[in-house]
């Protein structure tokens, strides 16, 4: 009997720390604007933007409210350029395939707001023979 009521305390606790986890991160949008220039890094090592994709991907599948926020932010557009870029280095194959991931919880979750510039760069990379790997 214990048991269950502990668990049961459990659950509601963790959808009050989801609850507001969500609302805090909504409302501060300087995170967006952080992971947006993590983004636009020129580096060498892709990591960091390996992970900030990872870290969007994740935000998009914990709100709807994500996909609008990156909408205005013109995060498609910095995706889609990440998808087009040639890839010679197996670092580059991990960037896109998050980028993939990406493109899929974005239309998993929130469908309505799908970009038009992610199907017309699946499309194009579709049809590049040297992408076909």
């Amino acid at each position: 009997m214990k048991a269950y009521k502990t668990q049961e305390i459990d659950e509601e606790s963790e959808k009050t720390v989801r609850k507001e986890l969500k609302q805090w991160i909504l409302e501060d949008e300087n995170i967006f604007s952080r992971l947006k220039k993590l983004i636009l890094l020129r580096e060498r090592d892709r990591s960091t933007r390996e992970n900030s994709i990872k870290i969007l991907k994740k935000l998009i599948r914990f709100s709807k409210k994500t996909c609008d926020i990156l909408l205005a932010m013109k995060m498609d557009v910095f995706i889609c350029f990440i998808l087009e870029r040639e890839y010679k280095h197996t670092q580059v194959v991990k960037e896109r395939l998050q980028c993939f991931k990406l493109i899929m919880a974005w239309l998993e979750r929130q469908p309505s707001t799908f970009p038009y510039i992610f199907g017309q760069t699946i499309a194009s990379i579709a049809r590049n023979p040297e992408d076909q790997q």
